[in-house]
């Protein structure tokens, strides 16, 4: 015994299921290193079979989980417990499935082994997660058609995991096993579902021809072309929308569509699929907001998604949601510069007559109810941008010939609202009091009031040309009663060799 204790390592806790002790080094170090001959010599001196370790594994467990089939056929010859389980409510047969251990699955099958294990997952189950086709066809053949549609505790089915995973051939496989295609979780989701939100084509394609429904929803309202589309797959979307009776327009519990979620995650190849499918541009979302896919890739800034979207025909690029904002608004507030531009296109294109400018000359034309909207509260996209602190917006706003003498809810002046807003953040900020504070950004703060009153100055500059022209300079009227003293509070803020110049510049132009 000593010879073979040397050999195989060293000793190992054993429970006997009543009291803890220490036994040679025992069966399970070598049913664990797949060494038959320590295990038949230990056997054969008597030591149990069904002994379990610190993990409540046997010998036959361990062995299993290795795929020592040599050692599993030794073991069953001493007619062990075959059907226990650890710690982790796995029996053998679950241990071998796991690691695809093809014979030894054979081996303990044919001795009668169970086949359910943690959440009651079956081999079944474990065989279609791994892809396993040799396995998994072993497995049916053995237990039946009826282990094709059993449940976990999810209420899943082995169908389920194989699509959710692309093993397309384990997933035909279960279909001509008796799978149910149209079987659904806890959650109500089919196997459909799984394969589209991963974007697994080809299985797609094998569900659809096995008579999945299309337009099956689960328990939030989502169907399948909905997850293809919120995730950003195309040829899985192509599968999906060459089915004739697909809806494109169906709606989920929110009444978000497959384009309103595509475009709410940016994915432009999809949104523009979906729209040569014939979804509809101005269909929103009822329960919720109000929104078209418009106002959601505006709000996130996926200008691409909105560049497809305004070149429909059928397009509002001033649609406004239930708090009356429309797409500007949204992506002012958020300070998307780039979706600002796409946005502020369609404007000047109507109202002008011509291409998009920033010119500050055409830019003062009047654009029409378009750049200046106010929502339900009283903002326009420039006031929001002003209020944010978004510079590069409010520039290209002004650039556009937004209303500089546009008053907040407040009844505040634009540069009365904004600019102490700037100064009272830098004050914060340099004294580390601010919620944003960092010592490693001291030098980006000046730069954003920089231009900030670059901002400032543009509308100053574009006032001074309406008043060449004989018209009123709003930003003067602005620039009156104690607002350039806040101006000159912020600049004392900022390196004094840069504003110095900026403030004269300022004044002169006032």
């Amino acid at each position: 015994m000593q010879r073979v204790e040397a050999e195989c390592g060293a000793e190992l806790s054993m429970f006997d299921g009543t009291r803890w002790e220490i036994g040679s080094m025992s069966l399970y170090e070598a049913a664990r290193k797949g060494n038959a001959t320590v295990v038949s010599y230990i056997l054969d001196e008597g030591h149990g079979v069904n002994t379990r370790d610190s993990e409540g594994n046997t010998a036959l467990t361990l062995a299993s989980r290795r795929g020592s089939s040599d050692v599993v056929k030794i073991l069953l010859g001493h007619n062990p417990l075959i059907n226990t389980r650890n710690f982790f409510d796995n029996t053998p047969l679950i241990e071998a499935t796991k690691n695809a251990h093809v014979e030894c699955c054979r081996l303990l099958l044919a001795a009668g082994a169970q086949y359910t294990g943690e959440d009651r997952t079956s081999a079944v189950h474990e065989a279609a997660r791994h892809g396993d086709l040799e396995l998994l066809r072993l497995l049916l053949v053995t237990l039946g058609e009826e282990s094709s549609i059993r449940l976990n505790a999810f209420h899943e089915t082995p169908l389920h995991i194989a699509a959710e995973l692309g093993h397309v051939e384990c997933v035909e496989c279960l279909l001509h096993s008796g799978a149910d295609v149209r079987a659904d979780d806890e959650n109500g989701v089919t196997p459909l579902h799984l394969a589209s939100e991963k974007g697994h084509s080809d299985v797609i394609s094998v569900l659809l021809s096995w008579g999945a429904e299309v337009n099956a929803k689960e328990d939030l309202g989502q169907t399948a072309l909905m997850e293809a589309a919120r995730a950003g797959h195309v040829q899985a979307c192509r599968e999906l929308l060459a089915q004739p009776f697909i809806l494109v327009d169906a709606g989920d519990d929110t009444g978000a569509t497959a384009l309103i979620s595509a475009a709410r995650a940016g994915h432009v190849a999809v949104v523009s699929l979906l729209l040569q499918a014939g979804a509809r541009v101005r269909f929103i979302e009822i329960a919720s907001r109000c929104q078209t896919a418009l106002h959601v890739a505006a709000e996130r800034g996926h200008a691409d998604v909105l560049r497809v979207l305004l070149a429909q025909p059928n397009m509002d690029p001033i649609a406004v949601d239930r708090s009356g904002s429309t797409a500007l608004h949204l992506s002012a507030a958020k300070g998307h510069l780039e979706a600002c531009r796409c946005l502020l296109g369609p404007v000047l294109t109507r109202k002008l007559g011509s291409q998009m400018t920033e010119d500050l000359d055409a830019a003062s034309t009047p654009l029409g109810p378009g750049l200046d909207i106010r929502d339900l509260a009283g903002r326009t996209p420039l006031v929001l941008a002003a209020e944010r602190a978004h510079v590069d917006v409010v520039k290209l706003l002004v650039c556009h010939g937004a209303d500089v003498g546009v008053r907040t809810p407040d009844g505040l002046a634009l540069q009365d609202t904004a600019i102490p807003r700037l100064h009272s953040e830098l004050v914060l900020m340099k004294s580390g009091m601010g919620t944003l504070w960092r010592p490693q950004l001291h030098q980006y703060f000046p730069v954003k009031f920089q231009a900030a009153v670059r901002a400032l100055l543009l509308c100053v500059h574009r006032d001074s040309r309406l008043s060449a022209r004989g018209g009123r300079p709003p930003t003067a009227s602005l620039l009156e009663g104690g607002s350039i003293s806040q101006v000159v509070a912020m600049m004392a803020m900022a390196p004094l060799d840069w504003y110095d110049n900026k403030l004269q510049e300022l004044t002169t132009l006032s």
